[in-house]
């Protein structure tokens, strides 16, 4: 299949117009221009999926505890909104339930190629840095930990383990997990810089939710973040929802680190309404109107945000799209070593179309088509009509007839109310009230005035 695209973000620039080539379920070449393409794009943004490094959950599912049914729902739910690989967490447990949870991760993992692997997130935290994590279900990571762990099923799905390296037995255990093949972040700690730069030195490559739940950088002590933010061995992983961190401290990160990372720290709490409540991590978690998950007592539980809504806060926060989109894409796959989130030649074929506002109009995963998520109106955009300029006029005349034809049948289906709002328009235009339309002045006495590019005129009033 060839997919041409007038622009395309390929992991770390916009280029284009160009044509991609897929054989295989990977990106096979990258012709310049229009190369005889089976789709072609003649708006928007085609680019990598995006990859989120550290999801607990979305859409009422807890990675944690999810069945069969509910990894279906996680996976394809995320798929749809342009986050085509994501590294399921779980938080603080003991270890026989972790174990539980990788042996289910690993049954999803053979359906859902998106499904990378586990990021575990504990047990082996600093209790003052402990945040939502149940402060008796920590543990150090001494040899009987790593033993257990690594000897069970969560050794064969485990990519990325978080974990405090001041702890007693935290150095020893950062050089035998990365022996083993497992990424290790350096998170929920009070590590100071020497702490911080010895676990790079053991082997720790990346910082789990840089800020948060960890030592504060100051001017004369960096801390974590400081550590984080300019070790040229780690990549920092940032919440990108404007909460967990402020967006001036986002900006300022993005800017100064070429390898941050933007991660989503979802709960299950993620794509449900205010109020809601679940169950996350042994406890009660309540999503609050500030759009985060919350326990009891107020501390922070979790994001309730997916990527892709992260990229475009982001965005709008002033960090320039290709830094963007190239923290959710090409730095994650970098962190874990995978041939992910570039349009190059070798590339898994995980690619997004996206509109000119960062909303996904289609997905595809190893090259296969998926399903958008919710339509956006008259935006929604129709894969079967990307050929209409090509085809003949009277079937053009014909397709724009036959839609005009199936608006009007909606507007039909309306008119009680739209009479309703009529009469209540005159009566309030009736009673001296105005109303406000944009564009040219509107005739003496109409009762109208421009709401944006003039002032009303004298003695109107808004109704």
């Amino acid at each position: 299949m060839r997919i041409f695209a007038q622009t395309l973000f390929d992991g770390e620039r916009f280029t284009g117009p160009a044509t991609v080539e897929i054989a295989a379920g990977r990106i096979l070449a990258i012709h310049p221009g229009a190369a005889n393409p089976d789709l072609e794009l003649q708006h928007g943004i085609l680019g990598p999926g995006l990859i989120d490094l550290h999801n607990n959950g979305a859409f009422g599912v807890d990675c944690a505890s999810a069945t069969p049914a509910e990894w279906d729902k996680f996976a394809t739910g995320l798929a749809a909104r342009g986050v085509t690989s994501v590294l399921p967490t779980i938080i603080t447990q003991p270890l026989p339930a972790i174990a539980e949870a990788a042996t289910r991760l690993r049954a999803a993992m053979a359906r859902h190629p998106g499904l990378l692997g586990l990021h575990l997130e504990g047990p082996f935290l600093a209790p003052a840095k402990r945040g939502a994590h149940r402060a008796d279900w920590l543990r150090l990571p001494d040899q009987a930990a790593l033993d257990e762990l690594l000897d069970g099923p969560a050794a064969a799905v485990l990519k990325l383990l978080t974990l405090a390296p001041e702890l007693e037995y935290a150095l020893p255990a950062i050089a035998r997990l990365t022996a083993s093949g497992i990424r290790v972040s350096l998170g929920h700690t009070n590590a100071d810089a020497a702490q911080m730069r010895a676990g790079v030195a053991a082997g720790a490559r990346l910082v789990t939710h840089l800020f948060n739940a960890q030592s504060p950088l100051g001017h004369r002590a960096p801390g974590a973040p400081g550590i984080g933010l300019t070790d040229p061995l780690l990549a920092p992983c940032l919440i990108v929802d404007g909460v967990h961190v402020d967006p001036a401290l986002l900006q300022i990160a993005f800017a100064a680190c070429p390898r941050a990372i933007a991660v989503t720290d979802s709960i299950a709490l993620a794509g449900l309404e205010p109020g809601a409540e679940l169950e996350f991590g042994g406890a009660t978690a309540i999503l609050g109107p500030d759009g985060v998950g919350h326990r009891a007592d107020g501390t922070i539980a979790g994001a309730a945000i997916t990527l892709d809504e992260g990229v475009r806060r982001m965005i709008f926060w002033g960090i320039a799209p290709e830094i963007a989109l190239a923290a959710a894409t090409s730095r994650p796959a970098d962190a874990l070593g995978l041939n992910l989130g570039r349009i190059a030649p070798g590339a898994a074929a995980d690619l997004v179309w996206w509109s000119e506002d960062f909303q996904a109009l289609q997905v595809w995963q190893a090259g296969q088509p998926g399903s958008p998520a919710t339509p956006r109106g008259t935006e929604a955009p129709r894969l079967e009509l990307l050929d209409l300029e090509a085809r003949p006029t009277e079937e053009i005349i014909r397709l724009f007839l036959t839609q005009e034809a199936t608006a009007q049948r909606a507007l039909n289906s309306t008119s009680p109310a739209l009479a309703r709002l009529a009469d209540a328009v005159a009566a309030r235009l009736a009673a001296g009230g105005g109303c406000f339309t944009p564009g040219p002045a509107p005739p003496a006495g109409s009762g109208c005035w421009m709401r944006w590019n003039a002032a009303p005129p004298s003695g109107s009033r808004p109704g």
